[in-house]
């Protein structure tokens, strides 16, 4: 059974899913980026934490042509994070 977080969680990504469907994915990542930035310091970190936790997950997800790509560039994400020692990339809760 899901958190109300968690359901909440869920509700944003298929939310942004829905706008990448309709709107395309040209404009998502600067808005996103705009709209982080514009979040409070320690929110910032803790998003960008979640995000990297998304790509050392997502490196393992099941894919076939459609997302075989972005699963391929998680793996190098995260070969990159492991390989520079993944402590530059840990993000604290300040």
């Amino acid at each position: 059974m899901m958190t109300e977080q968690e359901i909440k969680i869920k509700e944003a990504i298929e939310q942004l899913s829905n706008a990448v469907n309709v709107l395309g994915s040209h404009n998502i990542g600067k808005v996103l980026s705009k709209t982080i930035q514009k979040q409070h310091r320690t929110l910032q970190q803790s998003i960008w934490r979640a995000i990297f936790q998304a790509i050392l997950d997502y490196k393992n997800a099941q894919h076939d042509t459609r997302n075989s790509a972005s699963v391929k560039a998680c793996g190098y994400l995260t070969t990159f994070m492991n390989d520079s020692n993944y402590e530059d990339f840990f993000l604290p809760f300040i």
